[in-house]
C-alpha cells in the first residue's frame, strides 16, 4: 500500500501536481492507518490465525506484555461473572413444586443430614418445623428464591457442617431461629448483593468458564460464610435485646430487624475484600468439590 502510494505521488509531482499529490498522500496515509487499526482490532478481538489465538491464551502468554495479560484476565473474569449470573438467575426463576421427584430427593437429603435420627414417612408433615420450615409443605417456603435456595440449603447440609453445628439450635435455645427460613432469607440477601454489585461477582467467580455446578457450589460456599457472619451478629443483638429487658421467648421476632442491619455490614465486608489485593477472604469460597 505504501509502495503504491509513493509511486502515485512521484508521478503526480513530475506532472506538476504538487498540491494534489500532497493532498492525495495525506488522505492515503490516513486511510492506510484506519485500515491497519481496524484490522488490528479485529485480529485482537476475534483472531485470524492459530498464532494469534495462542498469544491470547492467558495460560501461555510468554510473548505478551503485562498489560495485555491483565486485559485478557479481566475479559475472562467478566465472561465468568456473566455466566455465573445467568446460572444463578435461572435457578432463582425455577420454582420448587410439590411432587417433583428431583426436588423431593433434595428435600429428603436435607432432612436426613439435619435430622438423621428422626424418621419422616410423609412429605407433608409438621416435622418440617423441626428444621425451620414454617408450614407442613416445605415447597411453599421457597417462593422468591426457587431452586437456588433449595440447592443451597441441601449443599449447606452436605458440605458445610460448620453451619449446621453452629446455627441449627433447639427451639428452647434463646438464640434459635427458623433454620431453613433463615437460610432462604440469607440466600436472597447474598444473591441480591451479587446481582447489584458486579465487582462481587468478579471476586467470587475467579475462574474461567466451568460447569454450572461449579458456580452454584461457589455461591453456597459464600452463603456458608455469610451465614456464620450473620449468626455472630444475631447472638450479639439478641444478647443486647435480652439485657435491655426483652422477652427471651419472643426474641426470634427480632430476626428481620437483625437481618436488615446485617445486609450493609455484609456489603462493607465484601467491599473491604475487593479493595485489598488478597484472596484470603475467599479461601472458604474455594471449597467447590
Amino acid at each position: 500500500l505504501f509502495v503504491c502510494l509513493f509511486v502515485t505521488i512521484s508521478v503526480m509531482l513530475h506532472s506538476g501536481l504538487a498540491v494534489a499529490a500532497v493532498f492525495v498522500g495525506g488522505v492515503a496515509v490516513v486511510g492506510a492507518a484506519i485500515v491497519y487499526v481496524k484490522n488490528k482490532y479485529i485480529e485482537d478481538k476475534v483472531g485470524v490465525d492459530d498464532d494469534a489465538n495462542k498469544k491470547r491464551d492467558i495460560t501461555g502468554g510468554k510473548n505478551k506484555s503485562a498489560e495485555k495479560i491483565k486485559e485478557d484476565v479481566s475479559v475472562q473474569l467478566l465472561k465468568s461473572a456473566i455466566h455465573a449470573k445467568r446460572v444463578l438467575k435461572k435457578l432463582v426463576e425455577e420454582p420448587v413444586l410439590a411432587g417433583d421427584s428431583v426436588q423431593d430427593d433434595l428435600l429428603d437429603t436435607l432432612w436426613k443430614h439435619l435430622k438423621p435420627n428422626v424418621k419422616r414417612d410423609e412429605r407433608v408433615t409438621k416435622l418440617w418445623n423441626q428444621i425451620g420450615f414454617q408450614g407442613t409443605d416445605p415447597s411453599t417456603d421457597f417462593r422468591g428464591m426457587g431452586m437456588l435456595a433449595l440447592r443451597s440449603l441441601t449443599r449447606i447440609a452436605t458440605h458445610h457442617p460448620e453451619v449446621i453445628d453452629r446455627c441449627l439450635r433447639e427451639d428452647n435455645d434463646q438464640y434459635s431461629y427458623f433454620f431453613a427460613i433463615a437460610g432462604i432469607n440469607l440466600c436472597q440477601t447474598l444473591y441480591g448483593m451479587l446481582m447489584e454489585h458486579g465487582i462481587f461477582l468478579n471476586l467470587l467467580f475467579q475462574d474461567n468458564l466451568k460447569e454450572d455446578d461449579h458456580y452454584v457450589n461457589s455461591f453456597v460456599a459464600a452463603l456458608a460464610d455469610t451465614w456464620l457472619q450473620f449468626d455472630t451478629l444475631y447472638i450479639q443483638e439478641i444478647s443486647k435485646y435480652i439485657a435491655d429487658g426483652g422477652i427471651p421467648e419472643i426474641a426470634i421476632m427480632q430476626f428481620e430487624n437483625i437481618r436488615n442491619k446485617f445486609t450493609p455490614l455484609l456489603e462493607q465486608r465484601w467491599l473491604a475484600a475487593a479493595s485489598s489485593e488478597t484472596t484470603t477472604f475467599f479461601i472458604r469460597m474455594e471449597r467447590t468439590d
